[in-house]
């Protein structure tokens, strides 16, 4: 485990979060263009405290979910929040939902500052949904899935590989999501709204969509690009290059 960061200061643990989480979201970018591709990133905002995470990310064909915590020390934090706990029951009562939530939860963390802060990420419950966290209210006593550990660029790469992705079709990530917020969050929404942007004549206007089929349909139109290999949820085909 890493030094924990002095919590006195909350304030700056929030910006240092904030920061790791864009930067990331700005490393995704990068890597998705050098290989000819783009990426979107949303943030949930309030709808955080719903979904258990931070940021939407998708290509056009796939969706995933990332929390972000400024060190590894920070995500017993979790244990704060009583929907998480919440979480973590039901994942380990519900096998069809767990494999969903193990193909696009994920949390991710810089390491310790001495060594440049890399970036790792991993499955949301093999970092939280544990005694460390919750002490014995969870399932779990250690991580379940303890070689999910990746770093920042392997994630992001595979993401956009297709084969194996962590990542799930629009139609298993609108399960998935819905299950989230309503069997563990008590939220009476199924669906996430998201704001995005375009720029035209000079000017910024943002861009807001009222689901997840509303954003795919956006980022079809957004990302021409061919369906990638390895998901199941069939796409029609792109149409002209739209706001960015």
């Amino acid at each position: 485990m890493t030094q924990p960061l002095d919590l006195e200061n909350e304030d700056l643990v929030r910006l240092h979060e904030q920061s790791l989480a864009d930067n990331f979201n700005a490393f995704a970018r990068d890597e998705a263009a050098e290989s000819g591709r783009q990426v979107a990133t949303f943030s949930l905002d309030g709808d955080d405290i719903n979904t258990g995470a931070d940021y939407v990310i998708t290509d056009s064909h796939r969706f995933a979910i990332i929390e972000f915590k400024y060190n590894e020390e920070l995500i017993g934090r979790e244990a704060r929040k009583p929907r998480r706990l919440t979480l973590c029951e039901k994942l380990a009562e519900d096998a069809p939902m767990r494999a969903l939530h193990d193909r696009c939860h994920f949390v991710a963390w810089g390491e310790d500052p001495a060594e440049g802060q890399r970036v790792f990420t991993h499955i949301y419950r093999g970092k939280v949904c544990t005694h460390d966290v919750f002490g014995a209210a969870c399932t779990w006593s250690s991580s379940p899935l303890p070689r999910s550990e990746q770093t920042a660029g392997q994630f992001v790469r595979a993401f956009l590989d297709g084969t194996h992705a962590p990542a799930l079709n629009k139609t298993e990530f609108e399960t998935y999501i819905g299950w989230v917020k309503t069997q563990t969050s008590g939220s009476n929404e199924a669906t996430i709204e998201l704001v995005a942007s375009r720029r035209e004549g000079g000017e910024l206007y943002l861009l807001r969509f009222a689901s997840i089929q509303s954003v795919y349909d956006w980022a079809q139109r957004t990302f021409p690009q061919p369906p990638p290999a390895g998901l199941g949820n069939a796409s029609r085909p792109a149409g002209r290059r739209g706001p960015r």
